[in-house]
């Protein structure tokens, strides 16, 4: 009977062992992955005369995509992905708001470091990300919505294209779970009538989920 309990403890530690090898390789293999969360955009307005006058807000909106994980070994990896995400942001001026909400399709391309940390990793990134816009609403004071129009001239409400940098801050299981939160800096100006003085950069915090399969 000892005999088979040592057996059995054995054959328990073996196949534990094993099945905590799979789940590390399986966060440092080629990978495709899903991500879901919220956003909380807002609008950075600088520059001329115009924005001394301007308040800004956020609001709050969401995303969703894939991502495709390529490991350069144990800690470094490459995720390019596509999201469908939610920006824009609420701006006061002369007492009246617009509140502003696009979806973009961004493709980010992030370089992300794993450094072990009990049954995971926390996972530290940057990259560039390039987004152009495909719908969305926009409310000027008590007017009824409006859709969006994405262009250049006083008639666009948004430029059609933004790109910037995103950071990101995460903990990912080795089974594929991941936590993060992270947030995107916008470095075009989005404004499309040149004859406003200043600047209107977009601003994405966000918050979510994803998973490795």
């Amino acid at each position: 009977m000892k005999k088979l309990i040592l057996a059995s403890f054995i054959a328990f530690v073996s196949a534990t062992t094993f099945a905590q090898d799979k789940e590390v390789k399986k966060t440092e293999r080629l990978s495709l992955g899903l991500k879901a969360g919220i956003t909380f955009p807002a609008f950075a307005v600088s520059g001329g005369t115009t924005a001394n006058d301007v308040t800004t807000s956020g609001l709050t909106s969401f995303y969703a995509g894939v991502l495709v994980n390529i490991p350069l070994g144990n800690i470094l990896s490459i995720q390019p992905g596509v999201s469908l995400i939610g920006k824009g942001g609420s701006v006061k001026q002369s007492n009246v708001t617009t509140k502003t909400s696009p979806l973009y399709v961004e493709i980010p391309v992030n370089a992300v470091v794993g450094i072990e940390m009990g049954p995971g990793k926390v996972m530290i990134g940057a990259g560039p990300y390039y987004a152009f816009g495909v719908s969305g609403k926009v409310k000027v004071g008590d007017q009824a919505e409006t859709d969006i129009t994405f262009g250049t001239g006083a008639t666009s409400t948004l430029k059609s294209t933004d790109w910037g940098v995103n950071f990101l801050l995460g903990y990912q299981l080795h089974n594929g779970i991941g936590l993060n939160v992270g947030y995107g800096v916008g470095l075009q100006n989005v404004q499309p009538d040149d004859s406003i003085k200043g600047t209107y950069k977009s601003g994405v915090f966000s918050a979510g989920i994803s998973f490795l399969f």
